[in-house]
C-alpha cells in the first residue's frame, strides 16, 4: 500500500511540474508563429520562459490566494501536497 502512495506522489509531482509549462510554453510558441513575430533564435527561450512564469504565477495562487488553484495544475483535489519524513515542511 505505501508503494501505491508514493507512486501517486510521483505521478502528482511530475503532472505539477511539467504539464502547465509545457502547454504554457507550446501554445505560446504556436501564437509566436502564427502571429509572424520572430524573436530569432530567442523564440524558444521565450516561449519556455513564459511556460514557466505560467507555472509560478498559479502556484503562487495555489499558495497566497487558495489552495483551488492547484486544480490547474493538474491535481484532481484541491490542495497542495504533504511529505512525509525528512523532507515535510
Amino acid at each position: 500500500m505505501a508503494e501505491d502512495s508514493k507512486t501517486v506522489q510521483v505521478t502528482d509531482a511530475v503532472v505539477r511540474t511539467t504539464l502547465l509549462p509545457l502547454v504554457v510554453t507550446l501554445i505560446v510558441d504556436v501564437v509566436l508563429r502564427t502571429t509572424g513575430v520572430d524573436l530569432g533564435g530567442y523564440q524558444t527561450l521565450v516561449a519556455a520562459g513564459a511556460g514557466y512564469i505560467g507555472y509560478a504565477v498559479v502556484r503562487f495562487l495555489e499558495v497566497y490566494v487558495s489552495p483551488k488553484w492547484g486544480y490547474i495544475l493538474g491535481l484532481k483535489v484541491a490542495s497542495a501536497p504533504t511529505y512525509k519524513g525528512r523532507y515535510a515542511a
